[in-house]
């Protein structure tokens, strides 16, 4: 492993509890709990107990707790449907709902300002304003795409522009477009791909863009690129294998923290993530922390890289 200091932090529920989507808001933990408890979404205050924030009931199930700013953010699918769908992301603000957007998948600016949500199955890119709990339809996106499959949109530091993964064909021949959540301006960045791809990107402080791209089309090939001008961008690291593309985590202009499958043995196309550190200017790959298979969240906070989404929330204090 690199040079880090890792520290893990879980609620302290009794044995059996069943926790996923395990996050920070603020100094709090967030996360969803069921098995032993009644199902939904609980806040740990530090050094306190967790308490319900947004429990299940007969019209929603509640996953996923994002922080959003001074919001929490939940995304919500109606119980029953097969396979559960997320079909909205609902906000709260002091203990109440405040707004809800229809979509699957969210991003949030590192201001906690503004946040955007896209909606695979209408084909809109959302704009949302956290501080007035406001949003409005920024854009239409192409999304030929199973909702399962939702995109999550990285956002630039003040929010006003989003990486947004979208497809033509539902064999996703994934492109990766930068738009503007002002006046939805967009220029495609990468892409379209060979279908099927996948791609996530991040935005770098010069603008320019980190893209980490899954490609199964000439067999399984996964690459970290930095986008220099039009066309494919300088690859900074690739494997032979088939993994997810969290958004990375960009430290400086220089480094990002990705989820990547380097411990594969020769042959094995699959296996668990790491978050590792890439030097994006000689390409060198650090593990950091073992994730597991899970697809975490990545976002960088005042204590360090946080990981999110996973069964226990970790802080990586990069040297």
């Amino acid at each position: 492993m690199g040079s880090c200091t890792v520290s893990s932090r879980g609620p302290r529920l009794g044995a059996g509890v069943r926790v996923t989507g395990c996050g920070f808001w603020g100094s709090a933990l967030v996360f969803r709990a069921e098995g032993g408890v009644h199902p939904g979404v609980y806040v740990e205050d530090e050094g306190g107990s967790p308490r319900p924030v947004w429990l299940d009931h007969a019209g929603a199930v509640h996953v996923f707790p994002v922080a959003a700013g001074r919001l929490l953010a939940v995304h919500r699918f109606r119980p029953g449907s097969i396979p559960p769908i997320v079909d909205e992301v609902a906000f709260l603000a002091e203990g109440r709902e405040v707004l809800r957007v229809p979509g699957q998948s969210l991003g949030v600016s590192a201001d906690g300002r503004r946040a955007a949500v896209v909606d695979v199955v209408r084909g809109v890119l959302h704009a949302v304003d956290l501080l007035a709990a406001t949003s409005r339809e920024a854009c239409p996106v192409a999304t030929a795409m199973h909702p399962m499959l939702a995109p999550v949109p990285a956002l630039s530091d003040d929010g006003a522009r989003a990486l947004v993964m979208t497809a033509r064909t539902a064999q996703l021949d994934g492109a990766l477009e930068a738009i503007s959540l002002d006046d939805g301006e967009r220029r495609t960045v990468l892409g379209p791909l060979s279908a099927p791809s996948r791609v996530s990107g991040g935005f770098l402080p010069s603008g320019r863009v980190v893209a980490l791209v899954q490609e199964l089309h000439d067999g399984p090939r996964c690459t970290l690129r930095v986008l220099e001008a039009d066309g494919p961008g300088r690859v900074v690291h690739q494997r032979a294998v088939n993994q997810g593309v969290s958004v990375p985590a960009v430290l400086d202009e220089r480094t990002v923290v990705a989820a990547l499958m380097v411990a594969n043995a020769p042959g094995e196309t699959s296996g668990p993530l790491h978050a590792c550190r890439v030097g994006l200017d000689d390409g060198n790959v650090v593990p950091l922390a073992e994730l597991g298979v899970a697809q975490p969240r990545l976002r960088r906070g005042d204590g360090g890289v946080l990981v999110e989404g996973l069964a226990t929330a970790l802080v990586l204090r990069v040297a």
